[in-house]
């Protein structure tokens, strides 16, 4: 059962097309699946229920958003849907000015799942960054009166393990017929201007170099979606690795098909 994802969010998997590219990769057979980037989840929603699950992203405000979701389901979705759409306003242009008013307040709110979650579905690409966020986009508001999906989504989501630690806890903690899929910070991230990262948990190239040393000791299974750069392919040249092309969503991408790899230790 594939659900989309809530989020806009750069680098997304969320398309179709790309979900169905890194999906032929996993095994079969899984018992347990975990994500240590989580990120959108637009893998993670692509796929049908396994027994156990576990997601993990280190943005603290992003996952607020999904314990609220899994956790506090009726009130965090009355709380959103009392924020007027697009979508349902006779009046478009005054309910825009409505939604750029309260993108304005949420930008100071101490809600970090209600403002994480507004201003990601209605600021520049989805990039909510400290101090470079901007409005552009209010339709994105129209999410919260589709036909149900906030709930499917907090159907989805029951019994799911959803923690905001280090990735390694993932890749360490114990367990059988475990299978991790991965979907780190790119290193063309890292080679960005900070005023032009996409995230603000952005990797270095320290962090590179230790993702492939704490993956190298990884007993589970995993596979990895990342950038075709040099770096990557040199730094991950004894374990499988895949060539593919895919076309994100979002203009920061500029909607060109990227170089990328899939890595694999099966």
């Amino acid at each position: 059962m594939r659900i989309k994802s809530p989020f806009r969010y750069p680098g997304s998997k969320n398309r179709l097309s790309i979900n169905k590219i890194i999906l032929s990769y996993f095994p079969e057979n899984i018992t347990e699946y975990r994500e240590p980037f989580a990120g959108s989840g637009g893998i993670y929603f692509s796929q049908n229920k396994y027994k156990k699950r576990w997601i993990n992203d280190i943005n603290e405000d992003l996952m607020s958003v999904y314990n609220e979701l899994l956790s506090n389901t009726k009130q965090f979705i009355n709380q959103c849907r009392s924020i007027p759409t697009i979508i349902e306003s006779k009046d478009k242009e005054k309910t825009q000015n409505i939604i750029e008013k309260k993108f304005y307040e949420l930008l100071e709110s101490e809600n970090s799942a209600l403002r994480y979650f507004f201003l990601n579905r209605t600021c520049f690409s989805g990039r909510v960054r400290k101090k470079l966020t901007y409005f552009s986009y209010a339709e994105g508001w129209n999410i919260t009166r589709n036909n149900g999906h906030l709930e499917r989504i907090a159907e989805y989501m029951k019994d799911t393990i959803i923690t905001n630690t280090d990735y390694n806890v993932l890749l360490e903690n114990l367990g059988d017929n475990v299978f991790l899929y991965l979907d780190p910070v790119y290193y063309s991230d890292t080679q960005r201007r900070n005023s032009s990262k996409l995230y603000d948990f952005s990797f270095t190239e320290q962090d590179h170099l230790s993702l492939y040393n704490n993956l190298k000791k990884c007993k589970h299974k995993w596979c990895m979606s990342y950038d075709g750069h040099d770096f990557i392919r040199d730094l991950y040249k004894d374990f499988n690795i895949y060539n593919e092309k895919w076309t994100y969503n979002f203009s920061t991408e500029n909607r060109k098909k990227g170089d990328e790899i899939i890595i694999t230790n099966y």
